[in-house]
């Protein structure tokens, strides 16, 4: 199993005894969660820059530096890892072939710009195998795209801006040929991801008294040519994948950061109202809610009869899929917000009293757990027999 934690360090763990098979340390605070594509793990650091780790040793393969911490996850496509940052960009970056880490941990060299609002890759070689940024796509008025053949020195990213905010801490999703993702701008996106080009944008409005637009920081799902997203502004959205039409908004009474989960006709998500709700796709309408003891920022997970979540009142539950039913709850020592993850008969997921836990999927039991040194907000991705 592998994961990021508060402390800088991404972790790699045996499933079965939690015992550490490697550990990678960045120089922030990692709260994106890993993507496991061909053999290398991919991941974002408050540190700025986006890892590539290889999934065996745990060696650093490259890095590359953006202007802004790292929240989003990636998402790898045919040699493709499309992800976001803080300062407003969605990156298209070409990894196919593999490069060198950098000398020592902190080093500043870069084949261009390491400096503040500047990227790049680290110590690549040689450099004509790589293309680098395929494209990158600015949020916020702009909205510009910036297209790189190859690796430029000295590229610079825009200094001006309209607003102070619009970062993409929303992990884009992929699906058709085009990439979805929310932003702290409060708008919500497709993106060609060939091209980079916009597809069409959804602005997303307060609710009621609150005045201009509220940020997108859930992870879309789509499902039947549908996307589906939750808005800091109370409300899970379905807007169809072509046009961008909204098809319906369902209502909550907090913020939903929480990323939707679709399973067979149903959307399930968390909220800030403390609630857990499974939202008919069809209709929009409400199929049955489950009261947590406070707000819900982590993102459910399922075994097929099963809703695992986590909630800020320390305890993943498990629900009955069909009718909100509580099956069990495990109490934590402190909040969880992190993800839970499903393997065979085992749910792992992470804390901030700083464990990760693997829990029974069917009794909620006891297996293990495992510290770090900080919280954990990352979510875990299963590989083999490493977590």
């Amino acid at each position: 199993m592998i994961f990021g934690s508060g402390d800088n360090q991404l972790y790699a763990l045996d499933l079965k005894t939690g015992r550490t098979v490697w550990k990678f340390r960045t120089l922030g605070e990692i709260f994106s969660s890993p993507s496991v594509d061909d053999g290398t793990v991919y991941i974002g650091s408050n540190d700025g820059n986006f890892y590539a780790v290889d999934a065996r040793s745990g060696l650093e393969e490259w890095r590359f530096k953006t202007p802004g911490p790292v929240g989003s996850s990636g998402a790898v496509h045919r040699g493709v890892v499309y992800f976001g940052d803080t300062e407003r960009t969605l990156y298209a970056l070409e990894v196919s072939a593999k490069a060198k880490a950098p000398l020592q941990d902190g080093s500043d060299t870069a084949m261009f710009g390491s400096g503040l609002g500047r990227s790049g890759f680290f110590e690549t070689e040689p450099l004509g195998q790589f293309n680098g940024v395929r494209w990158a796509f600015e949020t916020i008025g702009e909205r510009a795209t910036f297209r790189l053949s190859g690796l430029v020195p000295g590229f610079e990213y825009p200094t001006s801006r309209l607003q102070p905010n619009g970062g993409v801490r929303s992990s884009p999703a992929l699906v058709g040929g085009a990439l979805f993702f929310g932003s702290e701008d409060g708008h919500f996106y497709s993106v060609d991801a060939e091209t980079g080009q916009e597809n069409w944008s959804l602005a997303i409005e307060r609710f009621k008294q609150q005045q201009g637009i509220t940020p997108v920081d859930s992870s879309p799902a789509v499902a039947g040519g549908v996307v589906y997203f939750g808005s800091l502004g109370n409300h899970l959205y379905a807007v169809d994948v072509k046009s961008g039409q909204e098809k319906w908004r369902f209502r909550t009474d907090g913020g939903v950061f929480s990323s939707p989960l679709v399973a067979d006709g149903v959307a399930y998500v968390g909220s800030w109202d403390w609630n857990v709700y499974a939202v008919d796709v069809a209709t929009g309408q409400e199929k049955w809610r489950f009261q947590t003891g406070d707000e819900v920022w982590s993102s459910p997970a399922t075994d097929g009869e099963t809703i695992f979540i986590g909630s800020d009142d320390g305890r993943l539950y498990a629900l009955d899929l069909e009718t909100g039913e509580e099956r069990w709850n495990f109490e934590a020592d402190a909040a969880v917000t992190s993800t839970p993850v499903i393997d065979q008969d085992t749910v792992y997921f992470g804390s901030f009293d700083t464990y990760l836990y693997a829990l029974d999927r069917s009794t909620g039991e006891f297996k293990w757990r495992f510290r770090t040194d900080d919280s954990i907000l990352s979510s875990p991705a299963i590989l083999d027999t490493a977590v």
